[in-house]
């Protein structure tokens, strides 16, 4: 039977193909959920990528450049993307691959949208993921980059979950790697872990892209510095006073340098909602029996004047679990504790405007 494990990033320039294209090189299977079907030609135990996905795949993973046919040594397949509705595939474990958001973001910005807008303008932007998430988060980046760090945290339990931090990697990738094996109760030797991060380097990764470039003659940049701490000379102080908040907790849990004063969580008041308590019944009434608690908690939530309106928090966080849950299986997940997580994060947004977006992407 095939152990199988997700690989998941935040839908901004993370770094996770490192990994990807190192696991590759290590012969073990890595499957993209863009291509869920179409992305092996398999015989036997020859694996070939197919075309499709070759022309996209080959701009992130130098590897695909020196080797389109493959034997995978053990019966293990990795799953990857920028996704949160592969939590309801099964109880895998997951490996959470992770950059400093102001380095993520900027650097998708860079690839994406330097030449049609600014950096604030873009930081500012609420924007949905119908490919990744799916229709999700209706948020600015830095507070997409928070929520959907939060999912996966929530989803998977600690003893079945990995982080790796794209600064480690830079930092000893040879550790690191050895990292994720040992996680995965796979065995390779150093000198094939050294050859796995040497065939993965930025270097690596830019020659392909160049490559690709001059095949195509277009232009596509994946790999454009990988650099870290590059925030400290390309944000200005306006731009990072934009990952406040819930960014900055997120941040702080998972050992990012913050100024102090960024983690307080203001208040949001948004208008109060006569259907909001409908659409509660309504998300609610579509999941698992765990969700008693959560009608439970909505009901008892206090709603006055100058309070924050907790079922209109709670309908939206609701609608986000019915997009990503709903008519899957997912006795194996604890929706509940998604639930409280999203709800927590979102009831801590500073920015009012913002929410008011939100609420407007997910009306009651």
């Amino acid at each position: 039977m095939t152990t199988e494990i997700n690989l998941v990033s935040p839908p901004f320039s993370s770094g996770a193909a490192w990994l990807v294209n190192a696991l590759l090189s290590l012969g073990v299977k890595c499957t993209n959920v863009g291509f869920l079907g179409k992305h092996w030609l398999a015989d036997k135990n020859r694996h070939v990528v197919a075309n499709d996905a070759w022309d996209h795949l080959s701009w992130h993973l130098p590897t695909l450049h020196t080797q389109r046919e493959f034997s995978f040594r053990e019966d293990i397949e990795v799953f990857w993307e920028h996704r949160l509705d592969i939590a309801a595939y099964g109880d895998r474990k997951t490996i959470l691959f992770v950059r400093d958001p102001r380095d993520a973001i900027y650097s998708l910005y860079k690839r994406h949208y330097e030449n049609t807008m600014g950096y604030g303008e873009y930081l500012d932007r609420p924007d949905m993921w119908p490919d990744h998430f799916p229709g999700m988060f209706g948020m600015p980046p830095p507070e997409t980059w928070a929520m959907f760090i939060a999912f996966w945290t929530a989803a998977i339990p600690s003893k079945k979950r990995l982080i790796v931090r794209f600064e480690d990697v830079k930092a000893n990738g040879d550790c690191e790697l050895r990292t994720v094996l040992d996680f995965l109760t796979l065995d390779r030797s150093e000198s094939e872990i050294s050859d796995a991060v040497s065939a993965s380097r930025f270097e690596a990764a830019r020659a392909a892209m160049k490559r690709r470039e001059r095949e195509t003659k277009n232009e596509f940049l994946v790999a454009r510095r990988g650099a870290t701490e590059e925030w400290k000379h390309s944000h200005s102080q306006t731009d990072l006073e934009r990952f406040r908040g819930i960014c900055a907790s997120v941040m702080g849990d998972l050992g990012y340098e913050i100024q102090s004063d960024f983690t307080g969580t203001g208040k949001f008041e948004p208008a109060f909602s006569e259907e909001a308590d409908l659409i509660i019944d309504l998300a609610v009434s579509k999941f698992a029996p765990d969700w008693s608690r959560i009608r439970l908690f909505l009901r008892q939530a206090t709603c006055g004047a100058g309070q924050m309106h907790s079922l209109d928090l709670g309908s939206v966080v609701a609608k986000w679990m019915q997009l990503v849950f709903e008519g899957r299986n997912c006795q194996h997940i604890d929706q509940a504790r998604i639930f409280f997580k999203l709800y927590e994060l979102l009831s801590g947004v500073r920015d009012t405007q913002a929410m008011t977006k939100v609420l407007k992407f997910y009306p009651p």
